[in-house]
């Protein structure tokens, strides 16, 4: 393993500089994304945006995996491709300038650079690792580390690019068509049955389970209490919870905690367009740290977020000014700084309480 990655070290890890390089005259970028994450994704679209104030007949793409239909959906991007070899050869020296956000070196993207060979590459924070490393690695023109104290919507405005321009400061903004949203809502209208004359419904969507490896959710019982004392008895509310990993537990859990009348479902299991359908589908959202927490800020929910205490200066939630938003963070007796549990509950109920109202 040692020889094979010393030899891709060599081989694809070099590139020549560019010497000409001139940020006021770029006519195509190529975005490498953090990751296919949803939250990671969602951060792409402010980039897109900023970059096209500033160049207004950009050629941008980006590369994708499984967000895919998110990026389609935001209409920001011309070209979008899909990671694998035969799209890297279509796009051979095609593409002037490479930003490359991945804050991890591996052996698929430096192929890929190598095969994209872009004019111009800029890197931002790379994590060294025992082969592939600064001192192994050298195919990039340019490295601007993020900032560890500012939010991660900041990056072009601490790289090089906020050296040359006065960048705006962009939040994710993505809107979903009534059509897709219509596909949508006999997954509200199938778990729960309401009567004909009831009048219009309040859709609220649940999202209490983040990234399972680092064992992020609301424990069962605190969001429990949060429904059962901001809820009133009434057949207009409906209550649905996004399905994920481990979401079946969870959600019977929840469901022997809350009162009988709370009328709480769980989704089915969804693709990717069809889940930012239904998050634009609700009228509130209630998540923990997730990308469907940046997602409800992007369509502009209500929303109602549990943060962890650490890490929320890089990651806190961009709710727009005039949308209703409550972040709560966990206790500061947490043992654990990363331990979502142990909310000031009674804060959210009264939140929760106010926009139903």
């Amino acid at each position: 393993m040692k020889l094979s990655k010393v030899i891709i070290a060599y081989l694809f890890g070099r590139k020549k500089k560019c010497n000409n390089f001139d940020l006021n005259n770029i006519s195509s970028i190529l975005i490498r994304p953090f990751g296919f994450a949803l939250g990671d994704s969602l951060i792409h679209l402010a980039f897109a945006e900023q970059l096209r104030s500033i160049y207004p007949n950009l050629k941008l793409g980006i590369m994708a995996g499984r967000n895919r239909d998110l990026f389609i959906a935001s209409n920001l991007f011309d070209t979008i491709i899909p990671c694998n070899f035969l799209e890297y050869t279509k796009n051979h020296k095609k593409w002037q300038l490479l930003l490359d956000f991945r804050e991890t070196y591996n052996t698929p993207d430096l192929i890929a650079d190598k095969i994209l060979s872009p004019e111009t590459t800029i890197i931002f924070s790379k994590q060294d690792k025992e082969y592939y490393n600064r001192e192994t690695i050298s195919n990039y023109d340019f490295c601007c580390p993020f900032d560890p104290n500012s939010h991660v919507v900041n990056h072009l405005q601490t790289s090089i690019f906020g050296q040359y321009f006065d960048l705006p400061r962009i939040i994710p903004k993505l809107t979903i068509p009534h059509v897709e949203i219509d596909k949508v809502s006999p997954i509200w209208d199938r778990l729960f049955t309401l009567p004909a004359n009831l009048g219009k419904t309040l859709n609220i969507l649940l999202a209490p389970q983040g990234n399972a490896q680092l064992k992020k959710q609301v424990p069962p019982s605190e969001l429990a209490q949060l429904l059962n004392e901001s809820l009133p008895a009434s057949s207009r509310i409906r209550v649905l919870m996004g399905y994920t990993i481990g979401s079946k537990e969870y959600f019977q859990t929840l469901k022997e905690l809350c009162r009988y009348d709370i009328l709480l479902g769980l989704s089915p299991p969804t693709t990717l367009k069809e889940y930012l359908a239904l998050s634009a589908s609700a009228d509130i959202i209630i998540g923990v740290d997730s990308g469907t927490v940046h997602l409800a800020c992007a369509l502009q929910k209500p929303l109602l977020s549990f943060y962890a205490r650490h890490n929320i200066d890089t990651w806190y939630p961009l709710s727009n000014p005039n949308t209703p938003h409550l972040m709560i963070t966990a206790s500061q007796n947490n043992n654990n700084p990363v331990a979502t549990e142990n909310f000031p509950i009674e804060l959210a109920v009264k939140w929760l309480s106010q926009q139903i109202s």
